[in-house]
């Protein structure tokens, strides 16, 4: 979300108001209630299905995204025509916060009796595209932030929408309001920019 979002909100917010800093931060646990009840944050952007979010709390979706398969250019099994069967037969880097074996990726295979081979979890997507550069194993990874830096290949993976969640005590504060509002005005761009990398490729 951050590869996705900082590039177009930062210049917006240094252009509308040159004095406010913006903090984006890792989290330690999946959702942060506690943080956001106390007013250490003052929102949460991810993937509605894996931040679960409480329903007492404001949730807006604001796109929705989708897993598409990243793999180095000449993968000597990857290509166009790469099915959901072969792309499981794929050893696998997982990029997970918390050391987990385990993704939503895995959750849904599980769902439709299908298990994949992680043989590397990291903790950060740019240590992952590195090494997915450099080796055969490939990696799931949202479509939308995959595109700013590589050919991607569409696979029969579910979809996921991506939400803004605050407390219903900032409603009506402003600079809440305000912080909002940009990224809204942010994401609402996305569907008009063009991958860096254009069209999927077979060599990809």
């Amino acid at each position: 979300m951050e590869a996705l979002l900082l590039p177009i909100l930062a210049p917006r917010i240094a252009h509308q108001a040159p004095g406010v800093d913006i903090h984006f931060k890792r989290t330690s646990s999946r959702f942060p209630s506690h943080a956001l009840e106390q007013g250490e944050i003052d929102l949460i952007l991810g993937f509605e299905v894996m931040l679960n979010p409480p329903k007492h709390l404001n949730c807006e979706r604001l796109f929705d995204d989708f897993m598409v398969c990243v793999a180095r250019i000449g993968h000597p099994r990857v290509n166009a025509a790469l099915s959901l069967e072969d792309y499981i037969d794929l050893p696998h880097i997982l990029v997970s916060r918390t050391g987990a074996s385990t993704g939503q990726v895995d959750s849904w295979l599980a769902e439709h009796g299908r298990e994949r081979r992680v043989a590397l979890t990291v903790s950060h997507f740019l240590s992952a595209s590195l090494i997915v550069a450099q080796t055969d194993m490939v990696m799931a990874f949202p479509k939308r932030t995959a595109e700013q830096f590589a050919h991607t290949l569409p696979l029969d993976l579910p979809h996921y929408d991506t939400v803004m969640v605050w407390h219903p005590l900032q409603d009506q504060d402003i600079a809440n309001r305000w912080l909002r509002e940009e990224i809204r005005a942010a994401c609402a761009t996305l569907d008009h920019q063009s991958p860096n990398f254009g069209s999927p490729s077979s060599g990809k």
